[in-house]
């Protein structure tokens, strides 16, 4: 079994008080099977409420020895996970953390297309992006194009195997560093109006989009970042 290299396949969710995430989660998008998972306890690891990305390999030591390399900080060695894979987990050289998933089963490349409520894109917030994606396309394989998006801001996209698979950015206003899910929504001023009700913070109200989507930014109640948006999302 050949397992594809530079492809985002999902997320963890981390949270220091995983019940009321979860609660938050499943009342905003029905989610049920979603995994929640502890910060780490070391000194480097963020301690706040935040997503974790799973960056395919098919070989997680090889990839852990790689990031090192790379100028990552490895955060945890290679370890079996739930019995479906093996899992790293490395700061990148600006201090995002990641991690590096083989899995003992290959499932299909949804590209990150899906039905509202799913995950549909990948995206890193970081103040040194040209750092990040020197590290990330090594580490990835990916290629990076550029290009300017509002407030003339260089938005950098990380595509392999002529597929668009993550993007990276400065952060807008009041948004953290670090990778955040993007999630599909069918009404994404429904969607704000309930998170907000729920005591998630605002950061970007609902807007549309050149490419014919409506988009919102949102910290939610633990200060995790979470992007919404309806339509096509390029």
């Amino acid at each position: 079994m050949q397992i594809p290299l530079g492809r985002f396949v999902s997320f963890d969710y981390v949270a220091p008080e995983p019940r009321k995430a979860q609660a938050f989660y499943s009342t905003l998008f029905g989610w049920t099977s979603q995994q929640y998972v502890a910060p780490l306890a070391m000194t480097d690891a963020p301690q706040s409420a935040h997503w974790l990305p799973l960056l395919q390999t098919p070989n997680a030591h090889e990839s852990a020895s790689k990031a090192k390399l790379l100028g990552g900080t490895m955060l945890r060695e290679p370890y079996k996970k739930d019995g479906r894979g093996k899992q790293a987990i490395t700061l990148d050289p600006t201090g995002n953390p990641i991690a590096l998933w083989e899995p003992m089963q290959v499932n299909a490349d949804k590209h990150w297309t899906g039905s509202p409520g799913a995950i549909c894109w990948a995206e890193l917030y970081t103040k040194s992006p040209t750092a990040a994606g020197a590290f990330y396309k090594q580490l990835g394989g990916f290629t990076e194009t550029k290009t300017i998006v509002a407030d003339d801001t260089p938005y950098h996209l990380y595509e392999r195997d002529g597929l668009p698979r993550a993007g990276a950015r400065r952060p807008m206003p009041d948004m953290p560093c670090g990778w955040f899910a993007w999630v599909r929504v069918d009404n994404v001023d429904r969607i704000v109006g309930h998170a907000f009700r729920l005591g998630a913070k605002v950061t970007r109200a609902p807007m549309d989009m050149c490419h014919g989507s409506r988009m919102a930014l949102l910290r939610d109640p633990f200060g995790a970042a979470l992007g919404l948006i309806g339509g096509p999302i390029g």
